[in-house]
């Protein structure tokens, strides 16, 4: 490892990951797979650190069904 070069920790790189993939899920599926108004989440059906990043099991969904319909 060269001097100077500072290590980054795990959840700072997997917080920052998460975003992207979010932003590329939102991307994809423009309107929310429950209702079909604009997605802005990327909601997924089972939480569990392994499905995190498997686009499969995560879909673009608005603010109202992910948080309030419980995706």
């Amino acid at each position: 490892m060269s001097k100077g070069r500072k290590l980054v920790k795990y959840s700072v790189l997997r917080k920052k990951a998460r975003a992207v993939f979010a932003r590329w899920i939102v991307n994809r599926d423009p309107k929310c797979i429950t209702c079909e108004r604009p997605s802005v989440h990327a909601g997924h059906w089972i939480h569990a650190n392994v499905y995190d990043f498997h686009e499969q099991v995560n879909h673009g969904q608005c603010v109202f069904c992910n948080l309030y319909k419980r995706g």
